[in-house]
């Protein structure tokens, strides 16, 4: 048996020996006879082929879907984030306009609250002026049942006082020192114009507003007068604006200049402050004054300016002496402001005592200085006969 290589997709050869009954490799190892047929070869490669194909396809196709359905599934968990973080974003703005609305709602209702307790807070002189009320309903209480007794004995002095002051005044007549005071000012003569104010009503208001004030407005008009002294200006010129101080009350369109004494020796309580005394000077005289001031102690108790020339000087004195005190002062009157004073510094005699010590004293020593005084003020005693006459 002779061997011959074939070709294992068919040659002309074998196709020419196909009928012969020779035999090749592929026989004897496949223990068969039959002839090798390359189309056979063909067909299987290609079914195998085409298997291997259909098996990739089928395995790109499903990776196809696993990879569309990543993809689906990581867009849509992109989406749901997205949707999320949306709603955090909308969750935290609201809570922030919440936050923000509650934060007004709360400063209004702070403002609100403020402004109640402010409207319904008393002041300090409200506060004042409750005791000071409540102590005269008090006071009232107690001296209801003796009515008719005081007022008979008030009338009584009343009609004794009221006799005195008639009786003094036609021995004024008589002596020929009181009488009426003509409105023309004679040549070479300086008019001083003297007035317990009793409150210059510089805080009152409605019809009494100003009207004190446009009174001896017209007097010093109409007198031409030159210095204007007064006391009991009851006012603490602290709490007075530009236009309601003293100096710009009167003289409007003069020369003028003034000197105002009040208690500065304790804080602010009340614009209505018992005493105080006030001077100004009025035209041409301003022009001579040279000094002004007032009360060392800074009480008020006096006011003084210092006017002339030509080797001549006179200390005009306006001065104010607190009464005795009564039984309902409240602490507020002139009495009770210098007691208050000197108590604290260990002077605890007298007010009224302290006042004429030290007004003399003051008086002494212009008299040392060479002046002549002018002393003007309400002293609250007899001047004729009780110590200063002396």
């Amino acid at each position: 048996m002779t061997l011959t290589p074939s070709n294992p997709y068919g040659s002309m050869e074998a196709r020419s020996s196909a009928n012969t009954k020779s035999t090749n490799y592929y026989d004897i190892l496949n223990h068969d006879a039959t002839p090798y047929d390359p189309n056979q070869h063909y067909h299987a490669y290609r079914s195998a082929f085409n298997f291997s194909r259909r098996r990739e396809r089928d395995h790109s196709h499903e990776n196809r879907n696993e990879r569309r359905k990543r993809r689906r599934q990581k867009r849509n968990e992109r989406r749901s984030g997205r949707r999320v973080r949306r709603q955090r974003r909308a969750q935290s703005l609201r809570d922030k306009k919440a936050a923000r609305s509650f934060d007004d709602q709360f400063r209004q209702f702070d403002r609100g609250s403020k402004k109640y307790r402010k409207k319904f807070r008393p002041s300090f002189e409200n506060l004042v002026q409750h005791v000071n009320r409540e102590h005269r309903k008090a006071r009232a209480k107690q001296k209801r049942p003796d009515l008719r007794v005081n007022a008979l004995e008030l009338a009584q002095v009343e009609r004794e006082a009221s006799s005195a002051i008639r009786r003094e005044v036609e021995e004024l007549e008589k002596s020929g020192k009181y009488g009426h005071v003509a409105k023309r000012k004679p040549d070479n003569t300086i008019r001083i114009f003297f007035e317990n104010f009793n409150s210059l009503g510089v805080w009152a208001t409605g019809k009494a507003r100003r009207k004190k004030i446009r009174c001896w407005k017209r007097l010093l008009k109409e007198y031409d007068v030159d210095l204007f002294a007064g006391c009991e200006t009851q006012t603490d010129w602290r709490f007075a604006k530009d236009h309601e101080k003293f100096e710009n009350l009167f003289g409007q369109g003069q020369e003028r200049k003034s000197v105002v004494g009040f208690n500065t020796s304790e804080q602010k309580i009340t614009r209505r402050q018992h005493g105080g005394t006030a001077m100004m000077a009025l035209g041409r005289l301003s022009s001579q004054v040279n000094e002004a001031g007032a009360d060392e102690s800074k009480l008020g108790r006096w006011c003084w300016m210092k006017v002339g020339g030509g080797g001549k000087t006179t200390a005009v004195c306006m001065a104010y002496q607190p009464c005795a005190p009564g039984d309902d002062t409240a602490g507020q009157t002139s009495w009770d402001q210098q007691a208050r004073h000197f108590e604290a510094r260990g002077d605890g005699r007298s007010p009224r005592d302290i006042f004429f010590e030290q007004l003399v004293e003051q008086l002494l020593q212009w008299k040392e200085e060479g002046l002549e005084i002018i002393l003007m003020g309400d002293f609250n005693e007899d001047v004729y006969k009780d110590r200063l006459a002396k």
